[in-house]
């Protein structure tokens, strides 16, 4: 059950319902059965032949572990990937750190806070105190401090502001989490003195998160509400604190800094970028950037358009109330099919002016009677005039828009289009016309002695054949 779980669970992203789950426990149970039936049953029943079974155990086993080992020292073999899907994969271990300098002294100065030295061996002569943030630069500040020789200190606590006096309230976070943050800054107010070798100090925070009170994208529903110095607003408490804890840290070390605060990527989740860059699911790639602007452009014209985004999802900057999203759609599954047809039913251009080396959408496309603007790249079985345009590379939304306005002056040409863009996929861009072409080419180069390098048009679309204008 556990591989089943797993692939499965990487491969959907997510599961659509309680009825998938059931699904792939069936599959899960299918798959036991079958084990049981066709290797363990006759693995127990088979007679005993020493070596030989030995060897039929150790073979595949050892093949296991092999690949095992090789996937552990490779760390996953990410070098398979392209540059850009590994700074992805790479961010997604951001918070796989190091920790093993990081201790909790049981009595004595910081007593229960959790220190972390980084940087050489010896005193300590930067003191970084701050939450999750400082986490999250844990590496790099370790790196820092690498190269300039420098021995350092971290002091970290999630969701808690690095200020004296300030307490919090956080619906991440249970009552007891926020009691520690504020016991934990007791014990630093009481015991900052006794680092006698700091000169500096570095305040990180999520600041955006304790002022306003809420998080963004991801975190949306997290908020958190501070207290103290008698304000009555997290950014007048947050102000205050400032106030109050930086001359106080001054007097003790003399240099303060305070990290501002990196800006945040709402939806960005790591994970999530290389899972959809490994899957061939990038939004920028698939040049989505510049539909959204299309579609921008053309509603600025007064044109009612909107986007409807399948299989990726885009960034909060390429979102507003006129563009729909289908993060991921499978089409074994007949909901999610119909929510595919749907979308290519109700459309009017598929706008992809990605880079592709063929690109299997446009053929979908076809089959709907659905025309597409894509740039010309590879070989992307895009024919101009007849199943969408073509545009040269580097061309902008402003031309997309153009074409798209052309057509709506021109509905006779646009239906024209349409007709021919099926008739297109009907004649050449589907399995039964690549199967024929194919089959045609070998016979030709089997014919004359020659079986060469062979390229057709032709392209696949699942069920295609089924589907009417």
């Amino acid at each position: 059950h556990w591989p089943v779980f797993v692939l499965s669970y990487y491969w959907r992203g997510s599961y659509a319902g309680w009825w998938e789950a059931l699904a792939w426990i069936c599959v899960s149970l299918a798959l036991a059965w079958l084990s049981w039936r066709y290797v363990e049953t006759p693995f127990r029943r088979m007679e005993p032949r020493g070596w030989a079974v030995l060897g039929a155990l150790a073979l595949p086993s050892a093949t296991a572990l092999g690949f095992g080992a090789l996937a552990y020292v490779k760390d996953g073999l990410p070098t398979r990937f392209d540059l850009k899907t590994q700074s992805h994969i790479q961010a997604s271990g951001d918070f796989l750190q190091d920790f093993s300098r990081c201790y909790v002294p049981s009595n004595g100065a910081f007593e229960g806070v959790e220190l972390c030295p980084i940087g050489p061996e010896g005193a300590p002569q930067v003191l970084i105190w701050g939450d999750s943030h400082v986490r999250a630069f844990k590496e790099g500040l370790e790196q820092a401090a690498w190269d300039a020789a420098t021995p350092a200190l971290i002091i970290w606590h999630a969701g808690c502001a690095p200020l004296f006096g300030v307490t919090k309230t956080e619906s991440y976070a249970t009552p007891a989490q926020d009691a520690a943050c504020t016991s934990d800054k007791a014990v630093i107010a009481r015991d900052i003195a006794t680092l006698e070798t700091v000169r500096d100090v570095l305040l990180v925070g999520r600041w955006s998160y304790y002022a306003s009170g809420r998080g963004v994208g991801l975190d949306a529903e997290n908020t958190i509400t501070l207290e103290g110095y008698g304000k009555s607003d997290n950014a007048a408490v947050l102000r205050a604190g400032l106030a109050a804890s930086l001359p106080i840290l001054q007097a003790q070390f003399g240099r303060v800094h305070v990290l501002e605060q990196m800006p945040e990527l709402p939806r960005y989740d790591s994970r999530e970028a290389a899972r959809l860059l490994a899957h061939g699911r990038d939004w920028f790639a698939k040049g989505g950037p510049v539909a959204f602007e299309t579609m921008n452009i053309l509603r600025e014209a007064g044109v009612d358009a909107r986007l409807t985004v399948v299989g990726t999802q885009p960034p909060d900057v390429h979102i507003n109330p006129y563009v729909k999203v289908h993060r991921a759609l499978n089409k074994a599954v007949p909901r999610e099919r119909a929510l595919f047809e749907a979308a290519f039913r109700s459309a009017h251009f598929l706008v992809q002016p990605s880079f592709e080396s063929w690109g299997f959408a446009f053929c979908e496309a076809a089959a709907y009677s659905l025309p597409s603007l894509c740039l010309s790249v590879g070989g992307v079985p895009v024919q101009d005039g007849i199943t969408g345009h073509d545009l040269p590379q580097g061309s902008s939304a402003i031309e997309f828009s153009e074409i798209i306005q052309g057509y709506l002056k021109n509905p006779e040409s646009y239906a024209a289009l349409r007709l021919s863009s099926r008739a297109e996929f009907e004649a050449s861009l589907n399995w039964d016309a690549w199967g024929r072409r194919v089959h045609d080419l070998f016979e030709e180069r089997l014919a004359s002695g020659k079986l060469s390098y062979m390229r057709s048009r032709t392209c696949s679309v699942s069920s295609a054949a089924d589907h009417n204008p």
